[in-house]
């Protein structure tokens, strides 16, 4: 039998949904001018709770290592702009990656953001959280997590961490998955399974 990969986020929908949960409502498409600096001071303690089709995700923000990267991110998901959106590519003790309301890994909210990559001291470990790109000053709404510790170089925004729901991660990473023609990688990466974040909740 001929396995079907999705592609875009109709594809997805149409798929069984993860870890035995319902699917949210679709996506409201959204595109923005630019990101509105909500005032968020660098000292602040800043929560974002994930709710996925595997569980809750509990980030704290770090505004004082990314401080225009928090502001987007806060902005995208009070706007609502993740709720009903993917995990398009998933990559076992490696990453997990959305923030894409197109699904396709190409996808954006209509402006990019400044590059603010950590210093060589702050490692992408497991749970960080931090911005995906396709090269300098490509920043957008992507983002991944680090589903264990990785050795990256130091070219994605570290936005925040992973508190609370490591379980949910390791959930994440055992969906199985699919190869497709339109991925960067050479190996399956494309959940078969849709990973869906239902919203994201800020408190601070």
């Amino acid at each position: 039998m001929l396995e079907v990969v999705p592609r875009s986020y109709a594809e997805f929908r149409a798929q069984q949904t993860a870890c035995g949960a319902a699917a949210p409502e679709p996506v409201t498409p959204m595109q923005f001018d630019a990101p509105i600096n909500p005032g968020i001071d660098s000292e602040a303690t800043v929560t974002a709770t994930m709710s996925t089709s595997c569980g809750d995700i509990e980030i704290e923000l770090d505004p004082s290592l990314a401080p225009e990267t928090v502001d987007s991110f806060i902005l995208l998901a009070t706007e609502g702009y993740f709720d009903g959106t993917v995990f398009h590519r998933v990559i076992p003790d490696f990453v997990a990656q959305g923030g894409d309301q197109t699904a396709t890994g190409t996808g954006g909210p209509g402006y990019v953001i400044p590059d603010e990559f950590p210093p060589l001291a702050v490692t992408y470990s497991r749970g960080a959280v931090a911005m995906a790109n396709s090269g300098p000053g490509t920043t957008g709404s992507q983002f991944f997590m680090m589903l264990e510790d990785g050795n990256l170089p130091p070219q994605y925004s570290i936005f925040g961490w992973v508190r609370e729901g490591f379980e949910v991660l390791d959930l994440m990473q055992g969906v199985p998955l699919g190869q497709s023609a339109t991925s960067p990688d050479p190996f399956p990466s494309t959940p078969l399974e849709t990973i869906y974040i239902d919203a994201v909740t800020i408190q601070s």
